[in-house]
């Protein structure tokens, strides 16, 4: 939806919380700050362009870890209910 509104994706430095702002004709894009938080309460990352060479990644830091989890390239995770 971002990327068909503004015909490209979120810079690094915007990030994903861009993505709970309005458009520029003040459309939202319907997602809250809680759907950008991963199950230990950490904002995910948004790397652009991945290392993978696609467009962009989404990972999710592991409490007490050093390594991250990645997210399907192009899916954005959301926080799993409960």
């Amino acid at each position: 939806m971002y990327q068909y509104s503004t015909g490209d994706l979120p810079s690094p430095s915007e990030g994903l919380s861009v993505l709970t702002g309005p458009d520029a004709i003040g459309k939202s894009f319907e997602l809250t700050r809680d759907q950008l938080t991963d199950p230990w309460g950490r904002t995910y990352l948004y790397i652009s362009p991945a290392a993978d060479g696609s467009a962009f990644e989404i990972v999710a830091t592991e409490p007490m870890a050093s390594r991250v989890a990645p997210a399907k390239p192009g899916h954005l995770i959301s926080k799993p209910p409960g």
